[in-house]
């Protein structure tokens, strides 16, 4: 697939297109059918942590509770929540938003978008290993609480909250959880070892 990095190779490909210049404000009054065409644009643009020359703030720097939101924003994503995410990330004010020029915020929306979707994957390191025997005793149940269990879980162990936990910056939760999952495997492989025969 080819990529689209610099501006001038965007606006060329904008022309390409039949696509007029506009701003956020203009994509986000479009019908279905136009928007799908920037949309379309979008999907072939490269990623800048740059908007409006407000420099994005690493997703694993932001609290855990700040991240959690970016990742269901993407689940879903509205005006309004879209909005939330750039003012979280970059810190930019709405006029400032809804005046930007739409492929500036392209690049800036793919930067959000990939950075997601390397915590997803990096998240994966956190599956537990199966467990028939938590299985038969119905810890699926557990999932309808979805990261609430893992909130619930860290403040039980640190003596505070679920939304103090929430406040906690998104890299150390990720730490915590990842130290728990190896610990508790150390220690599962060391009983099986040294259990008698």
């Amino acid at each position: 697939m080819l990529y689209i990095k610099s501006r001038t190779q965007t606006k060329q490909l904008k022309y390409m297109f039949n696509l007029n210049h506009i701003q956020v404000r203009q994509f986000f009054q479009l019908k279905e059918d136009e928007a799908a065409k920037y949309i379309e644009l979008q999907s072939i643009m490269k990623s800048e942590d740059i908007f409006l020359n407000f420099k994005a703030k690493p997703l694993g720097e932001l609290t855990f509770g700040q991240v959690s939101q970016i990742k269901r924003v993407f689940m879903k994503p509205t005006y309004e929540n879209l909005l939330e995410c750039f003012k979280t990330v970059f810190k930019v004010r709405e006029d400032k938003y809804l005046n930007s020029d739409i492929i500036h915020y392209f690049y800036a929306l793919n930067w959000i978008k990939s950075q997601v979707m390397a915590l997803v994957e990096k998240e994966k390191m956190l599956i537990p290993d199966p467990d028939p025997d938590l299985e038969m005793a119905g810890v699926k149940k557990l999932n309808v609480f979805g990261e609430m269990a893992t909130l619930i879980n860290l403040a039980q162990k640190f003596s505070t909250t679920p939304m103090e936990i929430e406040k906690w910056n998104y890299n150390v939760v990720f730490t915590i959880l990842l130290y728990q999952k190896l610990e508790g495997e150390v220690r599962r492989d060391y009983n099986n070892i040294t259990k008698p025969k």
